[in-house]
């Protein structure tokens, strides 16, 4: 990491100590390679930082999804990003918006809910984490094709 910045700072200062000819355009020429390793360690540390900060928002995800108050914009906020920016590094890092994922987290734990046989539609929307039951249902049928009720006759046949 340290040693393309020691090897142009030692070429900078013999360069300038022994001041051959054209020896300032080649010193021009050594602080913009220096500069430009500057850039791309900084490019790496944030490409590292981002794919960090939507790993903690998934973690926060899949822990917390059946918090009704959990919300894209509350992720964007844990991850220190504008709600926009969070969406659009999400997808870029995961193929599907924090929407989408946090919204198939909480349909599959509704699946296993309704499959268990043990709880009412209603239950089953307050632990996947929806704000009610009609809200439920809707995104539920428009996931699965099915809504919770039918889904639960189904599996009972």
């Amino acid at each position: 990491m340290l040693r393309p910045f020691v090897s142009l700072f030692e070429k900078l200062l013999f360069t300038w100590q022994n001041q051959p000819c054209g020896y300032v355009y080649k010193m021009d020429a050594l602080f913009l390679s220096i500069l430009e390793q500057i850039e791309r360690q900084m490019a790496e540390t944030q490409a590292d930082s981002i794919t960090f900060r939507i790993q903690h928002t998934v973690d926060i995800m899949h822990s917390s999804f059946s918090n009704p108050a959990l919300s894209v914009d509350s992720l964007a906020a844990e991850a220190g990003y504008c709600s926009s920016y969070f969406r659009r590094i999400f997808h870029n890092e995961m193929g599907i918006s924090p929407k989408e994922y946090l919204t198939d987290i909480r349909i599959r734990h509704a699946i296993a809910l309704l499959e268990s046989g043990y709880y009412s539609v209603e239950r089953v929307s307050e632990l996947s984490g929806f704000s009610g039951a009609k809200y439920f249902s809707t995104v539920f049928k428009r996931t699965t094709g099915k809504t919770p009720s039918s889904y639960m006759a189904h599996q009972r046949q």
